[in-house]
């Protein structure tokens, strides 16, 4: 039997190829395990470093809105709670900086038990009793970094840490010439 793809799929086969895979795919992948376990709770890095990345997050965060839960946990150096229609069109509240101890303390409160965040990684170092209580909380903790994120801070509390992949040149942040 052949194996018939629809074009799009296609499209992204050849972009991975060619180096540059694709940030979002045009299909959709479901999985019946995946649907019974429930929508994540996301918080997602609004500090003035993922300013270049919100506009594609925030793209990738609408489709897949049936995923995730409907309120998101938007931080910096401290939590905000969201709606993923304020994110969608832009309405963010920052304070600038990050502090991972905030984001991590609110996932405890919360109880969340399956816990996506999406940042650049330079969150800071947690201290070890918050960590230590993450742990023994058994949060099952998902990271996905913007390209040539910081992987050092959150990786010993992940369960799973992915890295995007650059941007294509029209959405990649402007370097500064020295």
């Amino acid at each position: 039997p052949t194996l018939c793809r629809a074009p799009r799929a296609r499209r992204a086969a050849v972009a991975r190829l060619a180096g540059r895979p694709p940030l979002l795919y045009a299909g959709e992948a479901s999985s019946p395990r995946a649907r019974a376990s429930g929508r994540a709770r996301v918080y997602l890095d609004v500090s003035g470093s993922m300013d270049p990345f919100l506009p594609c997050l925030r793209a990738a965060l609408s489709r897949l809105a049936s995923r995730v839960e409907p309120r998101l946990g938007l931080f910096s150096t401290r939590v905000a709670s969201a709606r993923l229609d304020d994110l969608v069109s832009g309405r963010v509240r920052t304070t600038g900086g990050t502090d991972v101890g905030c984001l991590l303390e609110h996932v405890l409160a919360s109880g969340a038990r399956r816990v996506l965040v999406i940042t650049d990684g330079f969150v800071g170092e947690p201290k070890r009793d918050l960590a230590d209580r993450v742990r023994r909380a058994r949060v099952d903790l998902r990271v996905v970094l913007t390209p040539e994120g910081w992987t050092r801070d959150l990786a010993p509390l992940a369960s799973r840490l992915v890295t995007l992949p650059p941007l294509a040149p029209a959405h990649a942040p402007a370097r500064r010439s020295a």
